[in-house]
């Protein structure tokens, strides 16, 4: 155990005059040991609030990812409208501009809230964190 306080204690200072024996780990070789917390034990410190809030704002984040999908089929309808030969290019594609602005203006508020609530959710965690173990 001493040992390997030695090893820390040089790759620490960046000692290079080490020998092979007592040579700095690598970084691979730091981590080896470390258990990883499950993902669950994160939110271990917040309340059903702000996992609610993170909820809330990766489910919209995931409406936002599928819009884009949905965006495209509009997008592919307004083009069958251009190629049509009917009467006015503002007439034909009105309706179909009118659901794009409509998706745009839905999926933008969308992704503020999500992205907004995200880190906000996280940062009241960390406050709570900081708040127990710190002060």
């Amino acid at each position: 155990m001493v040992e390997r306080e030695k090893q820390m204690a040089a790759a620490a200072m960046g000692d290079s005059h080490v020998n092979k024996k007592n040579a700095p780990l690598s970084s691979s070789d730091k981590y080896k040991n470390v258990k990883l917390a499950p993902l669950l034990s994160l939110f271990r410190h917040g309340t059903t609030t702000d996992t609610l809030i993170i909820t809330i704002g990766i489910l919209l984040q995931c409406g936002v990812g599928f819009s884009f999908a949905a965006m495209n089929l509009v997008f592919g309808e307004m083009i069958d409208d251009l190629a049509s030969p009917a009467g006015s290019i503002l007439d034909t594609t009105k309706s179909t501009i009118r659901i794009m602005l409509i998706m745009a203006v839905c999926f933008g508020v969308a992704a503020f809230v999500g992205m907004s609530f995200i880190p906000y959710g996280a940062a009241r965690i960390t406050n709570r964190v900081r708040n127990e173990y710190v002060a």
